[in-house]
C-alpha cells in the first residue's frame, strides 16, 4: 500500500471540494443572468450542495464499511463529473420560470448541485478514516496537514476564475469545467490505489 499516493489523492480530492465553492460563487451572477433565475432561486438551486453535503458526511460513515474506502473515494470524483456534466447540459429557459422545478434546465442545475453537494460530503467523509488508518501513529499531525488544503483549494478555485476572467473573459461554463480537471486526477489515482481493509 502506497501511502505517500493515498495521501496525494486525498489532498487533491480535498482541493477539488474546496474549489467548487470557491468557484461556485465566482460563477453565480453569470449563471443566474443565463437561466433568468432571481436571487431567491439561485439560492434555492444552490442549497442541495450544503445539505446533501451534511447528509452524505452522515451516511458516509455507514458506506465506508460497506463499500470500502476505495469505491467510496472514486464514488465522489464520479459524482464531481456528474455534477458538471448536468449543469452544463441543461437547457436555458426563454422566459423567467415561476418555480425552479417549472423548467428542464434549472430543475438539472438544481440535480448538479444535489450531485456535488453529495459528493463533496462523501470526500470529507472517506478521507478523515483513511488517512486516520493509514498514519494511526501520526493521525493528529498528517489530519492536519491533509486540511490544509481545503483554504489551499479555495484560494486555487478564486485565482483560477479571476484569472480566466482577466485574461480571456472566460465563461461561466469554462470555469466551472475546470472543476474536473483535479476530479479526474484524483480519479485515476484513487482508481490504481490499494486502499486499507474496512472491517466489513
Amino acid at each position: 500500500m502506497d501511502k505517500g499516493r493515498l495521501f496525494a489523492a486525498s489532498c487533491v480530492s480535498l482541493v477539488t471540494t474546496s474549489m467548487v465553492f470557491a468557484i461556485r460563487g465566482d460563477v453565480a451572477p453569470a449563471m443566474s443572468a443565463a437561466f433568468r433565475l432571481t436571487n431567491e432561486q439561485m439560492g434555492l438551486i444552490f442549497s442541495p450542495a450544503f445539505w446533501a453535503f451534511t447528509v452524505a458526511i452522515f451516511i458516509s460513515g455507514a458506506l465506508v464499511d460497506a463499500l470500502g474506502m476505495r469505491a467510496l473515494h472514486v464514488l465522489p470524483a464520479i459524482g464531481y463529473l456528474a455534477g458538471i456534466a448536468l449543469i452544463l447540459a441543461a437547457p436555458h429557459p426563454a422566459s423567467p420560470v415561476a418555480s425552479i422545478f417549472d423548467h428542464t434546465g434549472t430543475t438539472m442545475l438544481y440535480g448538479g448541485f444535489f450531485v456535488m453537494g453529495l459528493s463533496q460530503g462523501l470526500v470529507e467523509g472517506v478521507i478523515n478514516p483513511l488517512i486516520a488508518t493509514i498514519y494511526a501513529d501520526e493521525k493528529t499531525r498528517k489530519l492536519n496537514m491533509l486540511h490544509a488544503w481545503w483554504p489551499g483549494g479555495l484560494v486555487i478555485g478564486g485565482l483560477l476564475a479571476a484569472l480566466l476572467t482577466a485574461a480571456f473573459d472566460a465563461s461561466w461554463q469554462i470555469k466551472l469545467g475546470t472543476i474536473a480537471l483535479p476530479a479526474i486526477v484524483y480519479l485515476f489515482m484513487a482508481w490504481s490505489l490499494a486502499y486499507p481493509k474496512t472491517e466489513r
